[in-house]
């Protein structure tokens, strides 16, 4: 009986623990076929509320050789290329290193941003169809039960098919 009483405890800590963990989400990012002919650079970067300068930064910028923000954020940022021989689909596991510096660092948001051709004017946050801010995926920010983040990416802008709460 008490072998019992402790393994449904055990076992209660576990559940309990699984989702505080956030349910091991899983990030799928996805270009169209469109754009998974050509070459484009996704970035998924991890930050937490004191980083405002994302919502803001001028993605034109962003993308240019020796940007700042760009080099100073390498170390939790998560590099995707589409095109060529990539897949056209990515999952960012919740195993992963950069999932880890993202947790160790306590990022609260994880910016979706893709180097897209194209006729796009700089405007802050979501405003500019090549940034797209979403809770990270360890974060308050989704329901208990979802446990995939599903991003698409086309020509001319990124979506988000997962609806946080």
């Amino acid at each position: 009986m008490k072998t019992r009483l402790l393994t449904g405890y055990v076992l209660g800590l576990l559940v309990v623990g699984l989702l505080v963990q956030g349910c091991g989400r899983v990030v799928n990012i996805t270009a169209t076929q469109e754009l998974c002919g050509k070459s484009v650079d996704v970035h998924l970067v991890g930050v937490n509320r004191f980083d405002t300068e994302w919502e803001s930064m001028s993605m034109t910028d962003y993308w240019k050789p020796g940007n700042r923000l760009h080099k100073e954020a390498a170390e939790y940022t998560h590099r995707i290329k589409f095109g060529g021989k990539e897949p056209c689909q990515v999952a960012v596991k919740p195993g992963d290193d950069i999932r880890r510096v993202w947790r160790r660092n306590k990022a609260e948001y994880m910016f979706v941003l893709a180097h897209l051709t194209g006729d796009f004017k700089d405007a802050p946050g979501n405003a500019d169809a090549r940034r797209l801010r979403l809770p990270a995926p360890d974060a308050k920010g989704w329901g208990l039960t979802q446990n995939k983040i599903e991003i698409v990416i086309d020509s001319t802008k990124i979506r988000c098919l997962t609806i946080p709460k």
